[in-house]
């Protein structure tokens, strides 16, 4: 067991990488007071490229007091339906006696043996975890974190039971630009993305049309970033996944991509946002998308609101 020392550099790679490389480690227990769906697919998607075979059950300590986003809560759900990238993965929320503010971090094997713990200041986002802001973390003792783990589970409920969750569930979105006329001037957090070359033509193999090429699945899709929005860095870095909830109440997990990052994809596969696309526009899936289908439907771009650093809002509406 590591002795108890101070971290504050690369805590990723210390607290939520290093430990799994360990023989037989094989299961991680946390409490954070927030955290965020995009944190969990980031970590699962390194986790699963060095083979380590860990399951990861998060428990969200300040459902009750703050709620729970709705967009992030979708996500949490689809990362424990599905399985993701092959690890297992649950998610808790407290919803009765009093909220937990409280960060810790448990490492176990196969057989619940204790190896390693962690506490301190950093929830489980990327904000906490990256290099936006200094955050500190201590090794402590594992018998303590096991203790308020299995305390605090007794207040909890499962992000998949729905009815039991509803009432914590808050709107993703500080403020809609649904019904906002067109001709109005966009507000400052929202920037709106054209599907749309320069010269107004559909995009023949590439956007909404990207996979119309031999050999690729045909909903494969991105939506152009343009190079004045890449300058502002109105969206996470390149790779960085981010949750987007969408105006009728889908959610997906995205990110930037490509070169000069002028693309936005759905991470789990870019066929998802194609086929997402061609369903509202009442489209058959993968068929190739045409400037009379954007005309039809009623919009020829795409509007995303940035609700925090790792949440936005997609607008498709017609």
């Amino acid at each position: 067991m590591m002795s108890r020392s101070e971290l504050t550099e690369d805590l990723f790679q210390q607290v939520l990488i290093n430990p799994a490389l360990q023989p037989k480690v094989a299961r991680l227990q946390i409490v954070s007071g927030f955290a965020t769906a995009s944190m969990a697919d980031r970590h699962m998607e390194q986790l699963s490229d060095l083979k380590a075979k860990v399951s990861i059950e998060l428990i969200v300590g300040m459902t009750k007091q703050c709620g729970i986003e709705r967009a992030q809560h979708m996500a949490f759900c689809q990362l424990a339906e599905r399985g993701a990238y092959g690890l297992d993965f649950s998610c808790r929320y407290v919803v009765n006696n009093k909220p937990v503010h409280a960060k810790a971090y448990l490492w176990s094997t196969n057989r619940g043996s204790p190896v390693v713990a962690f506490s301190g200041s950093a929830n489980y986002t990327q904000r906490a975890f990256g290099n936006a802001q200094t955050e500190n973390m201590v090794s402590t003792a594992c018998s303590s974190v096991r203790t308020l783990y299995e305390a605090v589970m007794r207040d909890t409920v499962d992000c998949l039971e729905k009815k039991a969750v509803s009432r914590y569930l808050i709107p993703t979105e500080t403020r809609r630009i649904r019904g906002i006329p067109r001709t109005k001037e966009i507000p400052d957090e929202t920037v709106a993305l054209s599907l749309l070359t320069r010269t107004g033509k559909i995009h023949e193999k590439a956007g909404l049309n990207w996979g119309q090429r031999k050999g690729r699945d045909k909903n494969q899709a991105y939506i152009p970033v343009p190079s004045n929005i890449v300058k502002k860095k109105f969206f996470p870095p390149r790779g960085e996944p981010f949750i987007v909830m969408t105006d009728d109440e889908d959610s997906f997990i995205f990110v930037v991509a490509q070169d000069g990052d002028k693309a936005l994809h759905t991470k789990e596969s870019n066929a998802l946002l194609g086929e997402y696309i061609r369903t509202r526009m009442g489209l058959q899936s993968g068929q190739r998308v045409t400037l009379e289908h954007l005309k039809k439907y009623g919009r020829t771009n795409v509007s995303f609101t940035k609700i925090d650093d790792e949440t936005y809002l997609m607008d498709f509406s017609s």
